[in-house]
């Protein structure tokens, strides 16, 4: 990969709240138009009924975390000119659904995770996998960016206080009439 490249490296998140319908062709203009080197995807409920071919773009490689159709999931498309390492330890958290990989830029190599946690998990289980997943990638890589869907209020974090990772969100990514909440994160250290 280019080096100019490296340093304009597009990542992003949705949730989706399911791929398998009409939803994925938004998806799929997003990285044919270029959008995103590396998109993490959120609440894709799929399972082993949806081969991967159904979601192929050209250009693009597909890593898949499902859970099932009724919740959950993790989908990760990476730009297939860019090699990449799937950091599997990293994907092995009691209720944390996800996918990691490490990803060669220029001349180092930098962490991607994607993720989504479970909103069914209590809080301290939830606080100390998350601290936990915190602690090995940070052993594993210098330059880390973790992204997607934590379920956990980040205006009133629970977290914040422990790690050491800053969050590129500021605003709430969910607003009804009556609330507004930061649950789809972005943190980098």
């Amino acid at each position: 990969m280019a080096l100019e490249h490296a340093k304009n490296f597009k990542i992003g998140h949705i949730n989706a709240n399911s791929i398998g319908g009409l939803k994925f062709e938004e998806i799929w203009h997003w990285l044919e138009l270029n959008y995103f080197d590396l998109l993490v995807i959120t609440e894709t409920k799929l399972n082993s009924t949806f081969p991967d071919s159904q979601f192929q773009v050209h250009g693009f490689r597909l890593l898949r975390d499902d859970r099932n159709r009724c919740g959950g999931g993790v989908a990760m498309f990476i730009r297939s000119n860019i090699p990449f390492m799937r950091a599997k330890r990293l994907e092995s958290f009691i209720g944390i659904e996800c996918v990691a990989v490490r990803l060669k830029l220029s001349n180092s190599w930098t962490t991607f995770v994607g993720l989504y946690g479970r909103p069914s998990l209590d809080k301290s289980t939830w606080k100390l996998e998350m601290c936990n997943l915190f602690e090995t990638v940070t052993e594993m890589s210098k330059d880390v960016f973790i992204l997607g869907d934590f379920n956990c209020d980040m205006l009133n974090p629970i977290i914040m206080d422990i790690i050491a990772f800053e969050n590129l969100i500021s605003g709430a990514t969910k607003i009804t009439d009556n609330s507004q909440t930061l649950l789809d994160l972005v943190f980098n250290k």
